[in-house]
């Protein structure tokens, strides 16, 4: 703990008084004699740390200040070297997760999704050019054409195990519904808006989980950039929607805010249009998850347990009945 002490107070202008390990080697807290700090590692070394920067410059530049900002050592950088690892120091907010069981965490969090997303547009681009994300029609059909192909591999198979039965009997229902979404994205110009998402820098947070909202003093505040890229804002959007349904699904008794109820608190902050909400709507309701689960079993040679597998499979389906009930395009 002295080394980590030493290499603080040498790195920073503080002063270290107490250093309480949430994770060794991953996390700590830092009392100081000026205020409270995190000091955590970087899993994606120091040019990820460098872009996060990039991103919080960017949202206190266009007044969004409810967000932890790194500490800048010595030598002006948001990162050290400790035991051959990178690390950075970040002001201290609380280490309160938003309840995502809570309605009203929920809707907090997903208006200040909204300021954040209004907050991000045009960023550096050359800081992002190699972090793009696209998740247009085109990789939905492709996604929908090796689920095809999946059908294709259990017709050639001498003998079914319960995993390529419970697919047969789900095929049509989930080929259907993938067409379906793909086909009504295109009436809705779904392509379009992604590019000029993309084409105007607007930046996607993509790791939408309870961690990355801190809640305190009733304030919501958005943490971990690491994973931000550019592309189409949407689909932050859909995934905390899902995020949200499928926490809650073992919960029969939850009482689910309505899709519209979460949009009009969006809207507060960051107005979409009947089209966006449509789109929205219909990528919730594609079913990436049993795509995917079908695929990689299929692509992979069957190498997972079947019974596992099955089992797996039996979930995904469930939820994805109750998120087509929920959404009810």
């Amino acid at each position: 703990m002295n080394k980590l002490i030493n290499t603080l107070n040498s790195n920073y202008n503080i002063k270290v008084l107490k250093v309480i390990t949430i994770q060794k080697k991953v996390n700590y807290i830092i009392k100081t004699n000026l205020q409270t700090y995190q000091f955590k590692k970087s899993f994606k070394g120091d040019s990820n740390i460098l872009r996060q920067q990039v991103v919080i410059d960017h949202l206190i530049k266009n007044n969004f200040n409810d967000i932890s900002t790194f500490i800048l050592n010595k030598d002006n950088l948001p990162f050290i070297s400790f035991e051959g690892d990178s690390y950075y120091l970040s002001n201290f907010i609380c280490d309160t997760e938003i309840d995502i069981n809570n309605n009203e965490h929920v809707l907090k969090s997903i208006n200040k999704l909204a300021t954040f997303h209004k907050a991000t547009h045009n960023v550096d681009f050359k800081t992002f050019k190699k972090n793009i994300i696209t998740n247009n029609t085109a990789e939905l059909s492709t996604i929908l054409e090796n689920f095809k192909n999946s059908k294709k591999a259990i017709n050639k198979l001498k003998k079914k195990n319960n995993f390529d039965i419970y697919n047969i009997k789900n095929y049509n229902n989930y080929l259907e519904l993938g067409q379906f979404t793909i086909n009504e994205l295109l009436k809705l110009n779904y392509n379009n808006i992604e590019l000029l998402s993309i084409t105007n820098n607007h930046l996607c947070h993509n790791s939408l989980k309870e961690e990355s909202f801190l809640i305190k003093n009733n304030n919501i505040f958005i943490t971990n950039f690491s994973k931000v890229s550019i592309g189409c804002q949407i689909n932050d959007i859909v995934k905390f929607i899902l995020r949200y349904l499928t926490k809650n699904i073992d919960n029969s008794s939850f009482d689910y805010l309505t899709f519209d109820e979460l949009i009009t608190s969006y809207n507060k902050a960051f107005i979409i249009d009947d089209n966006t909400f449509n789109i929205i709507k219909l990528l919730c309701l594609f079913p990436y998850e049993y795509f995917d689960l079908v695929n990689s079993h299929y692509q992979n040679n069957k190498s997972l347990i079947f019974g596992m597998t099955t089992a797996k499979l039996e979930e995904v389906d469930k939820v994805h009945n109750i998120i087509n009930n929920y959404i009810n395009y």
